[in-house]
């Protein structure tokens, strides 16, 4: 597919954004064995706090809320293994960017420029309108997706035609030979050329989604330095290994915030709001990604965008 076909797919294809038009849901949650023993109310609380008790009293009692397809109570107790089903009505979703451009269309795979604010794949407010939807209907076959962005980052990414494929890229992942290039401006002027941050991220995950910082050093951010003045850095990241939000965490650690990245600059902020910024722009961009596939080797790379200026 050329560029401007996959154009005139987008366009044909994404004119009324699916997610945006009201629709009836049935979110699905299975029960870790680490939440048994827990009440309904208190489980749901917990991991959705910002609901409130009433608004899940009022879902057991109309039956819109289940325990493996049959009407509960509020006093239940979850047991491991249990499918928690959710019944929402009247869904509409937030309006994201529909701007993605076409980088290569391999018979194998499908490299891409991804817009912000997007997912990659479903999450949170987002059943429809995310990245690999969007793909999969434009290009009218099932998509796998190998690695991620966060709905707010930018820039190059790539998703596998088939299973095959997908197994082969999984490989290059585990061997660390999927190479990746970030450009990021952050808070603060960079004193050192280049620098390495080493530090794991925790499993355990906010209500949002966000992470901290674990005690080892088994995961390695590479940061060299682009340009800088008195108050903003522009800095070249290559993760050595790949962590949910590793970039975003790690800078924020050692004291410079990606800018706009309001959530890791305040530690409170995901404890009562979404992890997608549907106003503020990101200042995180994937620049590049390299493989060697099928004992060819692969260079793709992203503009940076116009609006990364200091």
């Amino acid at each position: 597919m050329t560029s401007e076909e996959f154009t005139k797919r987008k366009n044909d294809t994404l004119d009324l954004l699916q997610g945006c038009q009201s629709y009836d849901y049935n979110f699905k949650l299975g029960i870790s064995i680490k939440d048994e023993g827990k009440s309904i109310l208190n489980f749901l609380h917990e991991k959705f706090p910002t609901y409130g008790l009433p608004y899940f009293e009022k879902g057991i009692d109309e039956s819109n809320i289940l325990i493996n397809q049959l009407k509960t109570n509020k006093i239940y107790k979850i047991k491991g293994g249990d499918i928690l089903t959710h019944k929402r009505f009247d869904l509409v979703e937030p309006v994201v960017s529909t701007d993605i451009q076409l980088l290569f269309d391999h018979s194998d795979f499908i490299v891409v420029n991804k817009p912000s604010p997007l997912c990659t794949v479903a999450s949170g407010r987002f059943v429809y309108n995310h990245l690999l939807n969007m793909l999969e209907k434009i290009t009218s076959q099932k998509l796998y997706p190998i690695h991620r962005l966060d709905a707010n980052t930018t820039g190059t990414i790539l998703f596998c035609k088939n299973a095959q494929s997908a197994n082969i890229f999984k490989k290059t992942f585990e061997e660390n030979t999927f190479k990746k290039e970030y450009r990021a401006i952050v808070h603060g002027s960079w004193q050192r050329t280049i620098d390495e941050f080493h530090g794991s991220i925790g499993k355990i995950k906010s209500v949002s989604g966000s992470r901290t910082l674990e005690g080892d050093n088994k995961i390695t951010t590479r940061i060299e330095l682009v340009r800088k003045n008195d108050n903003y850095s522009e800095l070249k990241l290559n993760p050595i290994t790949g962590r949910t939000n590793q970039l975003r965490i790690h800078l924020s650690q050692m004291g410079f915030p990606i800018v706009g990245d309001i959530g890791y600059k305040n530690s409170e902020y995901f404890s009562t709001n979404p992890m997608t910024y549907l106003k503020e722009k990101l200042f995180l961009h994937s620049h590049k990604i390299e493989f060697n596939y099928q004992g060819t080797q692969y260079l793709f790379e992203s503009p940076i965008p116009q609006y990364f200026t200091i």
